[in-house]
């Protein structure tokens, strides 16, 4: 299964933004495998050293890349928290390259790493879900409803290390702000879904979790693309259904709404060691419950508003850290296999509240 970080730059920085990104990620390790692609993805793409990748990336006219029909990769080593290595892959994808999928649904700037790599040291054990005819031969389903994490230590230590690769991805231990990146989100095989469906988000404005409201209600109820909601001032209530149709509809395709497919949401936020009381219904019933009206006013939550409730977030939610970078930006983690909508529940609770006194 593949962990992947999708990063969304400042608008007219996306070169920028990845050539800052290669080189946080690549410092202990100056000779990583890189490939220029044309198109598509092939075993014939070009190969480059680190040097003249840079020297491509930092030209004079390199932004228009990311408009261009070519992507790069970069492979390369990752050292966690322990000390272990693992493989990772640096993505950068212009506006048609693969026919605009990657841009369309993960963002132009992306990485990935094995599930398996990251959390190799947490130890799964399977969820029997029926019984074949044969006791001897139990049928047992891997993936998200058939493997449930240990609690223990080195649970703990696979989270830091995955926070540290995430908040390394986003520039935050860095100590000059120099990523140029605005928007960020870690998650599992399914693609860049939901705000609420991410173990893992970064807004470099805390203003931007109040927007995350409508942009939940435009992924659930109309099927538009996050990575399209982002850094683009698309207004969802002014939207006519042509416009909504002209969104999500691609080379002849329309995506459906997350509303006609719950069982996406449900696999993430399911019953955990860590909230043995919560129900595979909760997220669905919370997804539910945010109509235009209420979604309207979530998404003016003042950025004061929002950064107190995420600093005593962990107070209410335990399987989720919030991080305050002050001007640079919030952060919040959430463990393996979980997601962090239970923080938006929170701060929708926390705003019915203070709206209704």
């Amino acid at each position: 299964m593949i962990i992947s970080i999708s990063c969304i730059p400042q608008k007219h920085k996306v070169v920028q933004a990845y050539a800052a990104l290669v080189r946080r990620l690549t410092v202990d390790n100056p000779s990583p495998e890189i490939k220029r692609h044309q198109i598509t993805w092939s075993y014939d793409s070009e190969r480059l050293d680190l040097a003249t990748l840079m020297n491509i990336l930092e030209s004079s006219d390199a932004e228009s890349l990311a408009e261009g029909n070519e992507g790069f990769s970069v492979d390369t080593g990752y050292q966690l928290l322990s000390g272990e290595w693992i493989g990772i892959s640096i993505y950068l994808s212009g506006k048609l390259y693969k026919n605009g999928l990657d841009v369309r649904y993960l963002g132009s700037l992306q990485i990935t790493t094995e599930y398996s790599d990251l959390y190799h040291s947490v130890k799964l054990k399977p969820r029997f879900k029926n019984k074949a005819a044969n006791e001897n031969n139990p049928k047992f389903s891997w993936g998200y409803e058939g493997m449930k994490p240990v609690l223990n230590q080195k649970l703990i230590q696979a989270n830091q290390s995955a926070d540290a690769l995430f908040l390394t991805a986003c520039g935050l231990l860095e100590p000059e702000d120099n990523s140029y990146i605005d928007h960020a989100a870690m998650y599992y095989r399914y693609g860049w879904l939901s705000p609420l469906t991410n173990p893992m988000i970064y807004h470099r404005n805390p203003v931007e979790f109040a927007r995350d409201f409508e942009r939940i209600y435009a992924e659930y109820h109309y099927g538009i693309s996050i990575p399209l909601l982002l850094n683009s001032g698309i207004d969802i209530w002014q939207l006519t259904q042509a416009e909504i149709t002209d969104l999500v509809t691609y080379l002849g395709k329309t995506d459906s709404p997350v509303k006609n497919y719950p069982k996406t949401y449900k696999l993430l936020c399911k019953p955990h060691d860590i909230l043995p009381e919560q129900k595979e219904s909760d997220i669905i019933n919370f997804v539910e419950s945010l109509d235009p009206e209420t979604v309207k006013k979530l998404s003016k939550l003042s950025p004061d508003f929002i950064k107190q409730a995420l600093a005593n977030l962990e107070q209410e939610l335990p399987e989720i850290h919030s991080y305050d970078f002050e001007s640079r930006g919030i952060v919040l983690t959430s463990g393996v296999l979980m997601s962090v909508w239970r923080a938006y529940q929170y701060l929708a609770q926390l705003a019915a509240l203070e709206l209704g006194k």
